[in-house]
Parts: structure tokens; sequence; C-alpha cells
């Protein structure tokens, strides 16, 4: 790597934090906390300073091996402490800093072993607790407003951030799973319960990594962990029906309906929406499951630009209407023995989406800029059906199913028309495309994990076996014309007009069988089989416009093919994994054997079959300095196979500007992948650092080789090349500022990639450098205000070689600050400015795009079950959707349709029986700490 760019590597992730070094002198309280009994330290008990007049969260920390605690800058005031452990019974301390001293001395506090009559005892609760490798927030310490939902609980708590899409990361790491009492809550989509659940209903978030089934079973680290958050729920919700609906209407409309009935084990919830506003029921991993083969196969017409997905870049393009149902049910049968989870979800979405693009071509010799405009309809109709299945017959023996099915059925139009110009503004080519496509889809898998402990301790085996099945039926047409032009001289013209109909189909089948052997205490041996077969199977039939019959009847052999793919994987894995007492190393290799098996039916001659064998090392070492500071180093190899698309030798002229062909001589591309991890979350006050970096290197990497005419007619086919890598780091701090100040996140990422393609036979080496620094501040004070303010520079560097002159550098800044003021226990107002300034990209994309959006809210009724609520988003009317990208031979502009200015005036009536009250614990008698 260049010195420069190494320089630029360490000075990103540095920068955000020189800074904020000074800050006035405060006083730390130190103890120690010990057992009443043998009057011995009791390690990592957990340390919590709270406000004596709200109860709210100052400070917190873990003591460390001998039970020594330090909470550091704390200012002047009353306050409690709270000291726990598990297994002892909790003590609150009432305490008074004078603020005079340093060092304030709080002594030995003994706890006592929790006794069995002890356990129905009410008692005020620690803000934060730590249950092994598990933290727990205890809710009654972080108050909300009336009506809000998990998601602005989550906000309050030290550790966690949740951003405008809400993303919700813990020190940096992105949570998969958001789980209701234990159990999955709908599809598992994090915020499907935080957007949706009050937060007046949940009792403790507890937040840990959740291993997959296997990994617990064996004890194996497989390396795959999930960040979770598990919402338990208050005891009084454990019997009760709980809740919110919601209307508005105005110059747009949003309807929301959360209804849940718990009765014990026993969970029922519903779950409603219709919107013009973008809100969308549907993930980007539920759309793509539904590809049924689609795009693997070769020829056909190319589909039209799809679904604007939710979560997409800051502002999904277009506007979408849409309406979501869906209900969730758990239970527990066979006096316990049988955990079933199953749920539905349907929507319907309608989106239309308008385009301009602006496209410069950078290649070697050829120059030319292409300009697009673009609409397209799009109607999606999805349903999705899973159940969990998890049965354990005896201690020893169990086994869990987990089937799915899905049905979608979508339909779109595409117009669009481009006009390419070529540096002294001549044209090169002309085109007008109409396509439309309609289609249904069906998936369904299911996996059986079946599990067996056998005699001795840390000996198991188990098989995981997966089965998918997904289908694809689609109707396409198309109606284009083409203009190029050569010298300036009148085009030599061509048209498209003809349908197509693909019927694709994919089968797989994967499945492994671990068994483990203990070695010794701490250590094991695990041997593992694996087996995996793909089938796809893709027809495609086109059919041209026969002006004699009026008809689409003439076969198109070029565009029409009937292709059977077949990928198989075998092989096995030998592993060790060693756990000590702060460490676990793991040390493993796959002898991996793989075929691929294609052939389009269509034409005899092209058949393919590779086979390759590989050896796979993988490496993982963590090491765990105390319960909250880690570092885990990790290192991967895997192989990707060319698609039977990209070997056949098959040309696709379905965009006569764009003809591709297969490379029958492609290779399979292995890549290493090196990764390190660096948590240290053992500064008091919730303070936090995360740091994360990783660089992968491919061998036989897949690449595009383009030859471009000089009217802008481009002949692709895939090759295999060296020297594409990619490093990435991430670092992020959250400080706790003293006195209740708030909170600041500093974080800076920075990504490094090198590519490499050719272009008219020239070998064309691409450089991206991405550095985006970031700074946040939080404050909040119970019932008077919340704000917070962010801010971020984006610098995007790409470098080419030899094509110096086509370089790009172009920023991206974002300031948002996002206030809410309580003016009294029923009224409160909410303010929310964005302002992004772009700089740097072509002509016409370097615009400032300010976003203003206020609302207020009024309580109502008893316990403040209802709620009115006016807001205008986007109030100066200037929301634009713009965005830019650079890939090899080419930088891509485009500005597209966004939500802009509307009002809404809502009403919210909560079905909690609690109403707007979030009630805590009861509070024990405090007695003062005397030295």
């Amino acid at each position: 790597m260049p010195k420069n760019i190494l320089v630029g590597f360490l000075l990103s992730l540095t920068l955000p934090f020189i800074s904020l070094s000074a800050f006035s002198q405060h006083t730390a309280i130190k103890g120690r906390v010990t057992d009443s009994t043998n009057v011995v330290g009791l390690p990592y008990s957990t340390v919590s300073l709270v406000n004596a007049s709200d109860s709210a969260l100052v400070t917190y920390t873990m003591a460390d091996s001998t039970g020594d605690f330090k909470l550091d800058k704390v200012s002047k005031g009353n306050y409690l402490l709270s000291v726990s452990h598990t297994g002892y019974t909790a003590i609150w301390r009432s305490l008074s800093i004078p603020g005079t001293e340093k060092i304030y001395d709080a002594g030995t506090v003994a706890l006592n072993i929790s006794q069995l009559q002890e356990v129905n005892v009410v008692a005020r609760r620690p803000p934060v607790e730590f249950r092994g490798d598990t933290v727990e927030y205890n809710t009654e310490n972080f108050k909300t407003r009336p009506h809000a939902v998990v998601e602005d609980m989550l906000k309050k708590m030290p550790g966690l951030t949740v951003d405008k899409n809400g993303v919700i990361k813990v020190n940096g790491k992105v949570v998969q799973n958001v789980l209701v009492n234990g159990k999955r809550f709908f599809t598992g989509n994090p915020t499907v319960a935080t957007q949706n659940l009050e937060a007046d209903a949940v009792d403790k978030v507890q937040v840990y990594d959740k291993k997959s089934d296997q990994a617990l079973f064996t004890g194996i680290d497989d390396g795959i962990a999930q960040k979770t958050i598990n919402l338990k729920l208050k005891k009084g919700r454990d019997h009760s029906i709980f809740g919110r609906l919601t209307g508005g209407g105005g110059t747009r409309y949003d309807a929301q309906a959360n209804v849940n009935l718990f009765q014990g084990d026993k969970q029922m919830s519903f779950l409603g929406m219709a919107n013009n506003i973008n809100r969308q029921g549907i993930s980007i991993m539920d759309a793509l499951s539904f590809s049924g083969g689609l795009g693997r196969g070769g020829g056909g017409l190319s589909l039209p630009g799809g679904l604007p997905l939710s979560g997409v870049g800051p502002d999904p393009q277009g506007i979408t209407t849409s309406q979501i149902a869906g209900f969730n049910y758990n239970n527990l049968f066979n006096k316990g023995k049988t955990d079933f989870s199953g749920s539905y979800i349907g929507n319907n979405n309608h989106t239309v989406v308008n385009q301009h693009s602006f496209t410069q071509n950078v290649l070697p010799g050829v120059g030319y800029n292409t300009y697009d405009t673009s609409g397209s309809v799009t109607d999606k109709i999805q349903h999705q059906l899973s159940m969990i299945i998890d049965h354990k017959v005896n201690d020893k023996f169990s086994y869990k199913l987990t089937p799915s099915i899905g049905w979608l059925h979508s339909h779109s139009i595409n117009e669009n028309r481009a006009t390419s110009l070529a540096a002294d503004s001549s044209k090169l080519n002309d085109s007008q495309n109409h396509t439309a496509s309609s289609s249904d889809a069906v998936n369904a898998a299911t996996e059986v994990l079946i599990r067996q402990r056998l005699a001795k301790k840390g000996r198991t085996i188990s098989a995981d076996l997966n089965m998918a099945y997904s289908s694809n039926v689609q109707d396409n047409s198309q109606l284009s014309d083409y203009t190029l032009y050569t010298g300036g001289s009148a085009g030599r013209d061509s048209s498209i007009n003809q349908v197509s109909n693909q019927r694709a189909s994919n089968y797989n089948l994967q499945n492994n069988i671990i068994y483990t052997e203990p070695i010794g205490k701490r250590s094991l041996l695990a041997l593992k089989g694996f087996f995996n077969i793909n089938t796809d199977n893709n027809n495609t039939h086109t059919y041209d416009y026969n002006s004699l019959t009026g008809k689409h009847d003439l076969a198109n052999r070029l565009l029409s093919n009937d292709l059977n793919t077949t990928y198989t994987y075998r092989g096995a894995n030998l592993s060790f994994q060693a756990n000590q007492k702060k460490s676990t190393l793991s040390l493993g290799a796959s002898l991996q054997t793989a075929s691929l098996r294609g052939k389009n039916l269509t034409l005899d001659s092209a058949e393919i079959r590779h086979s390759y064998t590989d050896i796979l090392p993988n490496a993982m070492f963590q090491y765990r300095f105390s319960k909250l500071q880690d570092i885990r180093v990790t290192y991967n190899t895997n192989i990707s196979q060319p698609s039977v698309t990209q070997l056949l030798p098959v040309t696709d002229v379905s965009n006569p500007l764009s003809v591709v062909t297969g490379n029958p001589q492609l290779k399979r591309s292995y890549t290493h992948d090196l990764s390190l991890n660096y948590n240290l979350n053992n500064h008091s006050g919730g303070n936090n650092l995360f740091f994360t970096a990783s660089f992968s290197k491919i061998t036989n990497s897949i690449v595009n080789s383009d030859s471009v005419t000089s009217y802008g007619k481009r002949f692709s086919h895939p090759v295999n090349t060296n020297g594409v890598s990619n490093l990435f780091g991430n670092i992020s701090y959250n400080l706790t500022l003293p006195a209740r100040m708030g909170r600041i996140g500093m974080s800076s990422n920075f990504t490094y990639g090198k590519n490499l393609s050719y272009i008219n036979g020239v070998a064309n080496f691409t450089t991206n450098t991405i550095i985006g620094p970031a700074l946040s501040y939080n404050f909040s004070r119970d019932n008077i205000i919340d704000l917070s303010l962010r801010g971020s520079v984006t610098l995007n560097k790409t470098d080419y070689s030899p094509q110096t002159i086509t370089n790009t550098r172009y920023w991206q800044q974002s300031y948002d600050i996002d206030v809410t003021g309580y003016l009294s226990s029923t009224l409160s107002i909410n303010s929310d400015f964005n302002y992004t300034i772009n700089t740097g990209n072509s002509n016409g994309y370097n615009v400032s795009l300010p976003r203003w959006n206020a609302s207020i809210a009024k309580s109502m009724f008893k316990n403040n079950r209802g709620q009115l609520k006016l807001s205008v988003q986007d109030i100066l009317n200037q929301n634009t959707g713009i965005s830019q990208f650079t890939l090899p031979g080419y930088i891509y502009n485009s500005r597209y349709n966004v939500l802009q200015r509307y009002a809404l005036l809502s009403f919210t009536y909560s079905l909690n029986k609690a109403g707007g009250k979030n009630d805590g614990g009861t509070r024990i008698q405090v007695r003062t700490i005397t030295r």
C-alpha cells in the first residue's frame, strides 16, 4: 500500500479524537465490594450512580478482579449508589458529594447472599447489571415520554445508538436480532419490534452476542455470532392486552396498529399499517429470496429497474404506497418440551420512480457522456409464512425445524430515453426503451437441526440439513429503437420489438454433520463433513414481432435458451478449539472439492465442465482482558465460482449498445480475509471504544474486459486477474460527560479498494479511497429536553491509471440537529433539521439540501392514553434525491424523485393498561454512607 494511503488511514481513524481533552476537575468515587460473610472482594460487581432527585443514570462501572471500583468525573450533588452482584442482594445507598475533594472514599460495601425467601421482595433495581456476557438495562432508570416506542428508549441507554434508518448499534456493532421475551417477533427484523412496541411495556433490555444454534450445542465457535437485544416485558404484560392504534391524515396519510395479547407462554401479536409516506414492509433479504434463479441464466430481455427497497440510502428512490399486515404467535406445548413460533406478514407496495442520470464514460482513447431519463411504476404483492418448532425429546436429544414459504406477484413498466455525446458534443447514439415485466414467484425452505449428546461430557454429534426451492414465472416485453452515428453522418437505425417468457427454478440441498470430542477439560476437537448441491433451470423463449401476422411469433434463437446448471461442493473440515480462562484459540482447515456443470440445450456445443479442489484454512484467536474488554483476530478463506452465464461462450445481444459474451476459460476466485476487532467498555460512565479493521485479497478475481467503439457500443466479456484487494477500518468512541451534560460519540471509517479492469485492451487500475469522520452529541433532561447533534464529512477519492485526467474527488457534508422540548407534562414540540452539502460532483449535482421537519404533540385522557400530533415533513420543500458512484470505466450521477413536503394530523391511542406511565420497582429504605 502506498505510504500516503497508510498515513491517511491512520489519520482518519485518530482525527476525531484529538479534541475534548480538557474538562474541569471533578470528584472520583472509589470503594470496594465484598462478601458480607467472609469479607473477600467480589470481582466484577456492577456499580451504578443515579441522581437522588429523579433516579436518572449518571455513570456506572464494573469492579475489578479484587472488588475495587472507581467512578470518575462526578460533580457536586446528592446521589444514590447501587451495588449488585449475581447471587447477591443489591444494595442502594445515598451519598453527598461536596465537590471539594478529588477522591471520595465510599468505603466497603458488603453484599449478602440472596436467600430463597427473598425472591418475592420487590426492591429498587440497579440501572445496569452484568450477568455473564449479557448487559442488562432496567428500564425505570431510562424515562421516556408518553407513547414513546422502544427505539426512543434505546437511544437513552449508554453504549447503544440508533440512526435515522432505525439501525441499532451496540458499541459500534450492528444489532441483527431483536427478541421479545426470548422469542422471535415476526420476521426477526429489529425495527419491527423497536418501532412498534411501546417503551412502557418493557421491563429489561438485555444485550448479548447470540451464537448459532449448532455452535451453542457443540461448543465450537463457528464465527457466526449476531448482536442481539432481548426485550423482557413487565410482569403485568405477561397476561394482558397492550399496544397502540394510530391514524393520521392530511396531504398524505399514515395508519398503524399494533395489538399484543400475552397469556404467559402464549403470545399473539398483530401488526398492520397503510400509508403513502414510503414506510415499507419489505426488507432487502425478503426481496432477494424470490429470485428463483432469474439472473443466473443467460439471454432474454434485460429487466427493468425494479423496486427501491427500504433501507437503501438516506432516502429511498421514488414514492411508495404500502399496505402491510402481519400476525405472530408463540407458545410452549408438551409441558414445555416443544417451543413453537410462527408468523405471517403480507404487503402490497406501489412505487413510482422518476430518474435523470448523467454518466461520464472514462475510457482509454474513447471518452463520451450519456444522458438518461427514465420512469418506472412497480407493483408488488408479497406473502411470507414462517415457523420454528424446537422440540426437546429428552435431556440428550432434541431437534429444531424451521420451515418457511413465500409468494410474490410483481408487475413493472419502465420508460427510458438515452443519448450519448462525444467530447465535441456530436451524437454517438440515441435510444428509446419501453419494457414491461410481470412475474409470479414462490420460495420454500426448511432447516432441520438434530442434536445428540453422547455419554462423555463434551462428546456430541449434530446434523444440520437445509433444503430450499424457488421458482419464478416471468413474462417480459420490450419495444426499443436505437440509432448509431459514425463520423457525424446519418445514423444507422435498429429496433427491437419482442416478447419473452422465462421459467426459472432453483433447488438447493445443503447439509453437514459435526462430531465433537473433548480433549482435556478446556479443549475440543471437531470433525465436520459437508455436502451441497445447487441446481438451476432457466428456460427463456424470445419472439420477435411479425409484421405479416401482427403477432410475436418469430422465434429469436440468439435470445432463447434452455440453460441447466449444477454446482456441487463437498468435503471435510477438521478444527481444534482451546478455551482458556481469558482466551480462545481455534484452528481448522477444510478440504473441498467443487464441480460446476452447465449446458445451454439450445446450443448443443455450449457446455461447461469445471472442477476444483482447494484447501481452505481458517483461524481465530480471542483474548478477554476483562468481561468488558477483548480483542479478536480472525483469518478465513473462501472461493467463488464463476456463474454459468459468465462461462458459456454465448453472446447476449438483447441490448445492441451493450453486447456480453461468456468466457469458458474462467477460473474460480480465491479470497483471503483477515480481520481484527477490539472492544473496550470498562471505563466508568458507559464510555466505550470499538475498533475493527479488515483486509481482503483476491486471486483470480473475475473482472470485465470491455471494448468500446467510437460510437459508444460496448462489447464485454469476463476475465481473471490478480491485484484486487480491499482494506476497511472503523473506530468509534462514546464518552459520557460529567454532571449529566450528555454523551459525545466520535467515529471514523476508512475504505481503500484497488481494482483492475481492461478497456480497449489496456489495463485500467482503479483505486477508491473513502474517509468519513463523524461527531455526535446527545443531551437529555427528563421531562424538559432531548437534544441530538451530529456532523459528518465524507471524502470519496477515485484514481485511475493510466487515465489520470479522469480522477475524481467529491465531498459530502451532513449536519443534523434534532430537539424535543417538553412544555408541560402533556405538551411537547419537536424540530429536526438536516443540511447536506455536496461538492466536487459533476455540474448540476453540487447541491446543498436543507431538510426541516417539525411536530407538536398533546397527550390527553387518563394516564395519557391518547395523543394528538401535528407534523410537517420537509417544511422548506427542498428534499432531493441525488447519488454518485464510480466504477471502472465510468462515473455515474443521478437525480431521482423522493418524498417532499407533506403534513399529517394524527391521533394515537394506547391500549396499555398502565397508559403513559413508566413504572419501575419499589424503593427500599436508603441508608447513608458514613466514613
